[in-house]
């Protein structure tokens, strides 16, 4: 749906932890959320930085990735009654790196893409293993070469 990938969200409450904005976005029906980076600004205010995973397919997420786009709207997204953040695009998510030790990913996306390569390698090996590895030695190994590459492949990140 978009290309934006990364967000910031400046002046984050102390009480605000990372599955409390994750969850907001996913249940505004906005986005969902890869990870959150927080860090603490000051004594008041932290940080976070956010991946979206997916923009969700719905007139919320479209209307505010059109207000992202645009310098002169600011962005908010609404958490409580009464409060809200002013959302921007995160322009240095390359130079960015999120922080393992302030970084809170979403559990269920990674088990589910975790679980998703597994299972798809474990097929993989089934089906080689039932082959007769004995007929053909040369083909045997030339084909497990291809299913190593394959597996390494499948986990890097373009």
């Amino acid at each position: 749906m978009s290309i934006i990938k990364s967000l910031c969200i400046e002046f984050v409450e102390l009480y605000v932890d990372a599955n409390y904005i994750m969850n907001l976005f996913y249940v505004s029906d906005i986005a969902t959320i890869r990870c959150v980076t927080i860090y603490q600004d000051s004594s008041a205010y932290k940080r976070a930085f956010v991946e979206i995973y997916e923009w969700h397919d719905s007139e919320v997420a479209y209307n505010f990735i059109k207000r992202l786009k645009n310098p002169n709207v600011e962005t908010k997204l609404i958490h409580s009654d009464d409060d809200w953040w002013v959302v921007k695009i995160n322009h240095k998510s390359e130079e960015f790196y999120f922080d393992p030790k302030f970084t809170i990913y979403n559990y269920l996306i990674d088990d589910f893409i975790v679980n998703k390569q597994e299972d798809e390698f474990n097929h993989k090996h089934v089906i080689m293993n039932e082959l007769d590895k004995d007929e053909d030695i040369h083909g045997w190994n030339e084909i497990q070469k291809l299913l190593d590459i394959s597996h390494i492949c499948q986990n890097m990140e373009f």
